[in-house]
């Protein structure tokens, strides 16, 4: 972390390169280009750091051999601003390639103290993939890349239906914004349960990454300074059951940040044709959310 924190006050590239596996380099993309954004983000050095958290080792021992991943975070700061810094060192390699040690993902994001919602739960996300046998394509080698409002809602798509799938009733409330909760709880109550009882085995297949549309985006504010709506829809099925599952979710809010998180979900039976009522219903509902939060927030099935 010494060497990490010297090279971004210093805007020190290669130092910072230097730290990286030798695997890391081989196979990350556009390096170099992400850690010139990445000393971007501290144009005046200054940066300070404390460990936030423990260090999390992974990793597997066979024959007297062993290979080590160390994940490790801190707390940046740096002109009064806060940063949530990762990175995953293996520390040693012997199992797959003893020449392979260092650094072998980094990435920084700005700080935020609700980890379940928008840049930073994307963030985390990363980082909980990243794997000593490199088994997970989602963790990435080398810098952090940053997230798109499809990561989001992809990210988020699979929080519902794990949560739908188990008939986890609170688990989904707490997704629910705390602004949502607070003011229409009974409400949310009731329509979790009957959203469940379209699911009573739970057995949800979706539309993955490269199946969906992109989501529909609402946004506001300067950057650093934005509130974010994405609306998303997608396909589900649970047996011989064909769905439609759209939701309003608020990654970020300047605005209310008490209004971070899913503001609305609602189903609809899905038909070939596509225009039925209940399907114009919901695509209607779901065109009616706006950053404003002017539409109720809340779960509508529509039959």
């Amino acid at each position: 972390m010494k060497k990490i924190a010297a090279a971004l006050n210093s805007h020190d590239a290669a130092a910072l390169k230097a730290v990286f596996s030798k695997r890391a380099v081989e196979k990350a993309t556009d390096l170099d280009a992400r850690l010139a954004n990445l000393l971007s983000m501290f144009p005046d050095g200054g940066v300070t750091w404390k460990r936030d958290g423990g260090v999390n080792a992974q990793g597997s021992t066979e024959n007297g051999k062993r290979t080590q991943m160390l994940g490790a975070v801190y707390k940046l700061t740096a002109d009064g601003k806060d940063y949530f810094l990762f990175f995953a060192d293996f520390t040693i390699n012997e199992l797959s390639d003893p020449d392979n040690v260092g650094i072998y993902g980094l990435g920084v994001t700005p700080w935020s103290d609700n980890i379940d919602v928008g840049p930073m739960d994307a963030f985390l996300y990363w980082g909980s993939k990243i794997k000593y046998d490199e088994s997970d394509a989602d963790g990435y080698p080398g810098v952090y890349a940053g997230y798109d409002n499809t990561a989001l809602s992809l990210h988020k798509m699979a929080d519902i239906v794990e949560r739908v799938s188990s008939q986890d009733h609170l688990g989904l409330r707490e997704m629910f914004t705390e602004y949502a909760q607070a003011g229409r709880a009974a409400d949310i109550d009731a329509g979790i349960d009957k959203l469940y009882a379209l699911f009573p085995k739970g057995d949800i297949v979706w539309q993955k990454k490269g199946q969906q549309t992109a989501p529909v985006v609402h946004e506001t504010g300067d950057k650093g300074n934005e509130t974010t709506l994405l609306l998303s829809t997608y396909r589900v099925t649970s047996g011989a059951n064909d769905y439609w599952l759209a939701f309003a979710y608020f990654p970020q809010n300047a605005s209310d940040p008490k209004n971070e998180g899913i503001y609305a979900i609602g189903v609809a039976p899905r038909t070939a044709s596509g225009d039925s009522a209940a399907e114009k219903a919901l695509f209607s509902w779901t065109d009616s959310f706006d950053v404003d939060a002017t539409t109720p927030p809340g779960v509508f099935i529509s039959q």
